[in-house]
């Protein structure tokens, strides 16, 4: 079980450095989709919160993650590695929501769908958009048929691009030999 002192004293950090650099919620929202990620995928949840040498993990995360967070996200995650932290993850990372919500920050977000969503859908948007910002979103919906299905959310510098165009674009990148993120 997770050392409640322990669990704010680091949340409490990355909610005052993400919020210094105005990157609060893509910050909570990279954690919280990497937390996720360890409950969904077995493989990546083993590594993680295996006792494995912390220069050996450190060495795989980064070749791993970097290119795939941000700098801070990636730096914390390094943190939680080097003090051997790693399973306190998922605590810390729903303190840094519940301090981010509490801090009352609102954010616009915009969800762009290929037709226009109903309104119980509309609800279960905003839902996951207030996990996602770690604040109370400004939800607006538009409708791109270019996208083809699926749905993009773009919050500040924060884009989850769950298209069908979107998926489209980067298998043709792969079949290319260009890789797009």
């Amino acid at each position: 079980m997770a050392d409640p002192e322990i669990t704010l004293c680091y949340s409490r950090a990355i909610f005052a450095a993400a919020r210094q650099l105005g990157l609060l919620e893509a910050t909570v929202a990279e954690l919280t989709a990497f937390t996720a990620a360890l409950a969904v995928h077995p493989e990546l949840g083993s590594f993680w919160y295996a006792r494995l040498p912390a220069a050996k993990k450190a060495a795989v995360a980064t070749a791993a993650l970097q290119d795939r967070l941000s700098a801070l996200t990636f730096n914390f995650l390094q943190v939680l590695i080097r003090r051997r932290r790693e399973r306190y993850l998922p605590s810390v990372t729903r303190s840094l929501t519940a301090l981010a919500q509490k801090a009352g920050e609102r954010r616009a977000v915009l969800v762009v769908s290929a037709v226009s969503l109903p309104d119980d859908l509309r609800g279960e948007l905003r839902r996951l958009c207030a996990v996602i910002t770690g604040a109370q979103p400004e939800v607006e919906f538009a409708v791109d048929a270019d996208i083809l299905g699926g749905i993009v959310i773009r919050t500040g510098g924060l884009v989850i691009d769950a298209s069908v165009r979107g998926r489209l674009d980067a298998v043709a990148g792969l079949l290319s030999g260009k890789v797009t993120r």
